[in-house]
């Protein structure tokens, strides 16, 4: 069975070709694919939390996940690891970014990846390499040191928050939004205002 790398990212211009390039030249098999890129909102946590989840959902067991998203301009732990259901496995920054997928697969393995230090864009020399490794069966456990589920940050959605807006103009809600009818004017309200 092959295994399939999905970068969930903002990284939508060259950086995208730079990460899938590190990983293709990493690479020694061909039993690896490196899908098309799944882009979100620039910066948006919200809307990494609804992709992720909606890419979960659509790919089979095993895919290997990499969101690079961060609004942040700090530098929060990188987190690798595996989920209990479809045995995903994950990288991505502690932001809250996994606040959905985690609570939908659970966590089986949870890691933070051994600190090289800072990088300027640390998708091409931290996570793609990463990623490769994951790809080509490294245990998870050489790659870094236990990471507390209690440490893991989690997001607060309240129902009726828009997390997504498709191309066609549909907005994506969380919750069970009933007794709408179309053409009902809603209020809408951008962070918090």
């Amino acid at each position: 069975m092959k295994k399939r790398i999905v970068f969930i990212t903002d990284c939508v211009d060259v950086a995208y070709n730079e990460l899938r390039g590190v990983i293709l030249s990493n690479i020694k098999s061909d039993e690896i694919v490196v899908e098309p890129v799944v882009p979100v909102v620039p910066f948006s946590i919200i809307n990494g939390n609804f992709v992720l989840r909606l890419m979960a959902d659509a790919y089979p067991e095993g895919t290997i996940f990499s969101i690079i998203l961060n609004p942040s301009k700090e530098r929060p732990a990188r987190l690798i690891g595996k989920t209990k259901k479809k045995n995903f496995y994950f990288m991505g920054a502690n932001t809250g970014v996994f606040t959905w997928f985690f609570k939908d697969f659970g966590v089986e393995e949870l890691y933070e990846l051994n600190d090289p230090g800072f990088f300027p864009f640390g998708g091409k020399y931290i996570h793609a390499p990463a990623v490769t490794q994951i790809a080509m069966g490294k245990p998870l456990n050489e790659m870094g040191n236990p990471f507390g589920i209690e440490k893991v940050i989690n997001l607060d959605i309240p129902d009726g928050t828009i997390v997504h807006i498709d191309n066609f103009g549909l907005m994506k809600f969380t919750g069970d939004l009933t007794g709408f009818n179309e053409g009902d004017k809603l209020e809408v309200h951008i962070n918090k205002i």
